[in-house]
C-alpha cells in the first residue's frame, strides 16, 4: 500500500509541475507578449506598434495529416514547448480530397487546431490551401462560406491570421486576376473580424511572378486597398536561387511580405536539401523581420517533411525521429530565442528596412528611421493625416507615382534616415517634390550642421504634379544620420535620389535611315540599297543591324552601314537597329512599296533550270509565266538539286516560288554547261560526293555556306575534262547541322542543301 502511495505521490507531483511549467509557458508564449498583431508599413508588428518575426511551421494537407495523425496533442506541445514555435500554419487543402469534400468536417478540423495553437499560445495562420485549379477565383464561394465560418467563431482571437489563397498559379492568373478574388473575399472576414491580419498570396506560386507571369510592378501598381494586409512568398531553395532572393528583398522592401511556405528541398517538396542556400533565404528574412512558416511538419516520404516516414503512428516526437531537414529547421526556429519587443520597446533609433541606406542610392521618404517622437521625427501633427503605411504621427499618403509620400508639412518638422555613404565626394541629389505655390524650401542637416543650403521647391501645379529639384551635395565616407528639415510649410516629398555624378546615365545611339525614304515605291526584282546613319555620344556604335518585316537579313559593323534586298511584290517595312558599347539600341524605320513589274520588264527572265542557283528575289520564267524566289529561308527550295521545286509544277512550288506574272514569249530551253547528277551521301557524317557532268573542259570549285551565310569551308579550284566525275569532299570539321554548298564551274554556279550528322 505504501509503495502505491508513494507511486501515486510522484504521479501528482509530476502533473503538478508539468501544469506549472506550462502556466510559465503560457505567461512567456508568443500570444501573450505581442497580442493582436497588425500591419505597420512593410512590417508585422505586435500590440506596441513594434516590427516582430514570427517563426514556425506548416502542417501538410490535414485531410491526410492532420488531427489524430501528425497532428495531436504530444507532437503540438513538441513543437510549442521544445522547438518553440511562434506560429501553427494550418492547411486546409480545398481540392484533392479536401474542403470540397467535407465542407462541416473540415471547418470543424481547422477549429480545433486553431483551439489547440490558442491553449499554446501560438499564433494559428489559416491557410486556403487552393492549388489545382490554380485561379482563386474557382474557389470564391468555398471560400466565402469557410472563412465567414471559421470569423464567426474565433473573431474574439488575437491570435488568427488569415491565408485567402495559398499559390495563385496557371495561365491568365495575373495579379489583377487575383486581386478580382481578394477584393471579394477580404471584406467578407473584415467585416466579421475587423482587426485580424489578412495574407494574399501572389502570381506564379505566390513570387511575384518569378515562376510565372508578370512581376513584382504588377503588384505595386494595383495594391490592395485594406488595412492589415500582407502579401505571401514561397520559395525552395533546391529549386529557386538567387533571383528568388532578390525578388524577395526587393518586395519586402516595398510591400508587407509574410513568407508562408517554404523548403530546403527541389520545387516538388523532395530532393536533396540545400542548406547553403536556404540561409542566405533565412538570413534575409531576419535581417528585415519577415515572419515565415516551413513547410511540412508531418512524416510524409518526401525529404521536405520533418519527420521520419512512421513516426505519426508510434507517437514519439523525439529529436532522433527527425530527418535532416527536420533537425536543421527545428535549430532555425528555436535559435536564435525570440526577443520580442514590449509596451517600454526599444528607444535606440535605427534604420527602417533594418539596414542602413547606401548612398548613391533612393531614400524613400515615408521609410524615416525607427525609434519614435523627438528621436527619429519631430511631427507638429498628433495623428497620421493621411491614414497610410506607418502608425506614427508622420503624415503619409499613397503616391501617384507609387508607393507613399510625406505631406502635410509644417515648418520645422525634421526626419532622420540612418545612411551609409560609400565614398567622400560630391554627389547629385534629385528630390521629387510637389507644391501648390512656390516659395517651398527644405534643407538637409548632418550632426546639426546644414550641408545642403536652402533646397527650393517649385509651384508644381499640383499636391500630386511631380517635379525634380536637383542638388549638388557633398558627403563624407561612413555611417551617419541624415536629417530632413522642413523650412516652409505645404510641400510634399516623394523620395531623394543620390547619384555619382562621374557616372551619369547611359545615352541611347542614334540612328536614321538615310535610304529607302518613307513611302517609296521600287519594282519587283531590282536591287534595293539600304544605308543607315548611326552615332552615340557617350560611346560607339558596335553595329547596325537590318531588318525586312521583323526579320533580320544583314548586319554592319563599319560606317557607313549599308545593305541589299532584292524584294518581291508588296509592302514592306525595312527598320535599321543600332547598338551602342553599353547594349543601348535605338531603331529607324520606313515602309516601302514594291510594284510587279511589267509583263514586258518581266519576260526578259531567264528560263528556270533544275541545276541552276537561285536566291531569295531571283526571277525566273517557265512555262510561259514569271517566278520569283522566295527570300532565305524558303530559297534553299529554289536551287539546283534534285529535290528543288520546279515554278508552277508540282503541288508544292509555291513553298518556294511567287508568281508574278505572264509572259507572250517563250525562252527555248538551252543545255547547261554542267550537270550536278546527285550528291551522296546527304546527311553525311565526315565525306560527301558530288557527282557532276560535264559537256567540255572546266574549272570546278566548291565553297561551303552554313544558314548564316558565312562561308566555312573551301575545295580550292580544280580542273577537269568532259565527262561524269565524283569528287569527295571532307567535312569532318563542321558541326552538326544543315549546309549550302555552291558548286562553281567556269562561271556558272549551283547551290545544293547538304545536312551533316
Amino acid at each position: 500500500m505504501r509503495h502505491i502511495l508513494l507511486k501515486n505521490l510522484i504521479i501528482i507531483q509530476f502533473i503538478f509541475w508539468l501544469l506549472v511549467s506550462f502556466v510559465t509557458n503560457g505567461q512567456n508564449t508568443p500570444v501573450a507578449q505581442n497580442g493582436q498583431l497588425k500591419v505597420c508599413g512593410t512590417y508585422l508588428c505586435n500590440q506596441y506598434d513594434k516590427p516582430i518575426q514570427l517563426r514556425g511551421m506548416s502542417t501538410h494537407g490535414i485531410q491526410w495529416y492532420g488531427w489524430g495523425n501528425c497532428i495531436t496533442e504530444a507532437s503540438l506541445n513538441t513543437l510549442a514547448y521544445d522547438w518553440e514555435a511562434d506560429i501553427l500554419r494550418i492547411s486546409l487543402y480545398v481540392q484533392e480530397g479536401g474542403y470540397e469534400t467535407d465542407p462541416e468536417g473540415f471547418t470543424n478540423q481547422v477549429s480545433q487546431l486553431i483551439d489547440e495553437a490558442t491553449k499554446r499560445g501560438m499564433y494559428a495562420l489559416v491557410d486556403w490551401h487552393q492549388l489545382n485549379p490554380g485561379d482563386p477565383n474557382y474557389n470564391l464561394e468555398n471560400a466565402k462560406r469557410f472563412f465567414t465560418a471559421i470569423a464567426t467563431r474565433h473573431k474574439n482571437n488575437d491570435n488568427i491570421i488569415y491565408d485567402v489563397c495559398n499559390e495563385p498559379n496557371g495561365s491568365g492568373v495575373t495579379w489583377n486576376r487575383i486581386k478580382t478574388y481578394a477584393d471579394q473575399i477580404i471584406p467578407v472576414i473584415q467585416s466579421i473580424d475587423n482587426d485580424a491580419v489578412v495574407l494574399v498570396g501572389t502570381q506564379g506560386w505566390s513570387t511575384f511572378g518569378v515562376s510565372g507571369q508578370g512581376n513584382l510592378q504588377d503588384v505595386l501598381n494595383n495594391p490592395l486597398q485594406y488595412e492589415n494586409v500582407m502579401y505571401t512568398f514561397h520559395f525552395y531553395a533546391k529549386s529557386h536561387g538567387e533571383l528568388y532572393v532578390k525578388r524577395l528583398e526587393e518586395a519586402s522592401r516595398q510591400l508587407p511580405v509574410f513568407v508562408t511556405e517554404f523548403g530546403s528541398q527541389e520545387a516538388s517538396g523532395d530532393g536533396p536539401n540545400d542548406f547553403g542556400m536556404t540561409q542566405q533565404f533565412i538570413d534575409l528574412m531576419q535581417q528585415k523581420k519577415i515572419s515565415w512558416t516551413s513547410w511540412n511538419f508531418s512524416d510524409d516520404f518526401r525529404t521536405g517533411a520533418v519527420w521520419e516516414t512512421g513516426t505519426c503512428s508510434g507517437g514519439l516526437w523525439t529529436t532522433d525521429k527527425l530527418k535532416p531537414a527536420g533537425a536543421w529547421i527545428r535549430d532555425k526556429i528555436k535559435y536564435p530565442v525570440d526577443d520580442f519587443p514590449g509596451a517600454g520597446g526599444n528607444t535606440d533609433q535605427s534604420s527602417y528596412g533594418g539596414t542602413p541606406i547606401l548612398v548613391p542610392g533612393k531614400i524613400e521618404a515615408e521609410n524615416y528611421d525607427l525609434g519614435g517622437s523627438d528621436i527619429a521625427f519631430n511631427d507638429v501633427s498628433v495623428n497620421n493625416e493621411g491614414n497610410a503605411y506607418r502608425n506614427e504621427p508622420v503624415d503619409i499618403e499613397i503616391c501617384s507615382e507609387g508607393g507613399y509620400n510625406i505631406g502635410w508639412v509644417k515648418a520645422g518638422e525634421w526626419l532622420e534616415y540612418t545612411v551609409d555613404v560609400s565614398t567622400s565626394k560630391k554627389y547629385v541629389l534629385e528630390s521629387r517634390v510637389a507644391a501648390i505655390s512656390s516659395g517651398r524650401k527644405f534643407h538637409i542637416e548632418i550632426d546639426g550642421k546644414n550641408i545642403s543650403g536652402q533646397i527650393n521647391i517649385p509651384n508644381t501645379g499640383g499636391w500630386q504634379n511631380w517635379e525634380t529639384v536637383t542638388t549638388d551635395i557633398s558627403l563624407d565616407k561612413g555611417m551617419q544620420i541624415m536629417r530632413i528639415v522642413m523650412d516652409s510649410d505645404d510641400f510634399n516629398l516623394n523620395h531623394m535620389i543620390f547619384r555619382d555624378i562621374i557616372n551619369p546615365p547611359n545615352q541611347p545611339p542614334t540612328v536614321v535611315l538615310t535610304s529607302p525614304k518613307q513611302d517609296s515605291v521600287y519594282k519587283e526584282g531590282q536591287t534595293l540599297n539600304m544605308t543607315a546613319n548611326a552615332n552615340d555620344i557617350d560611346g560607339a556604335i558596335i553595329k547596325v543591324d537590318f531588318f525586312i518585316d521583323g526579320i533580320k537579313i544583314s548586319e554592319d559593323r563599319v560606317a557607313p552601314y549599308t545593305a541589299n534586298w532584292t524584294p518581291i511584290k508588296g509592302n514592306h517595312t525595312i527598320k535599321a537597329v543600332a547598338t551602342d558599347t553599353n547594349n543601348s539600341t535605338m531603331f529607324s524605320e520606313v515602309t516601302v512599296t514594291i510594284e510587279a513589274a511589267t509583263e514586258e520588264e518581266n519576260c526578259d527572265a531567264p528560263l528556270y533550270s533544275q541545276n541552276e542557283s537561285y536566291m531569295g528575289g531571283n526571277r525566273v520564267q517557265n512555262d510561259g509565266s514569271i517566278y520569283s524566289c522566295k527570300p532565305w529561308p524558303y530559297s534553299g527550295w529554289c536551287n539546283g538539286n534534285p529535290n528543288a521545286y520546279a515554278p508552277g509544277t508540282g503541288s508544292h512550288w509555291k513553298d518556294a516560288w511567287i508568281k508574278v506574272g505572264d509572259c507572250t514569249t517563250r525562252i527555248e530551253p538551252q543545255e547547261s554547261s554542267f550537270i550536278v547528277i546527285k550528291n551522296y551521301p546527304n546527311p553525311f557524317d565526315k565525306i560527301t560526293n558530288f557527282q557532276l557532268k560535264l559537256k567540255q573542259l572546266g574549272s570546278v570549285a566548291f565553297v561551303i555556306y552554313n544558314t548564316k551565310g558565312t562561308v566555312v569551308a573551301i575545295q580550292p579550284e580544280i580542273k577537269i575534262n568532259p565527262g561524269v566525275h565524283t569528287i569527295p569532299m571532307d567535312l569532318s570539321s563542321l558541326n552538326a547541322g544543315i549546309y549550302f554548298c555552291k558548286i562553281s564551274i567556269d562561271g556558272k554556279d549551283r547551290i545544293i542543301k547538304i545536312i551533316k550528322k
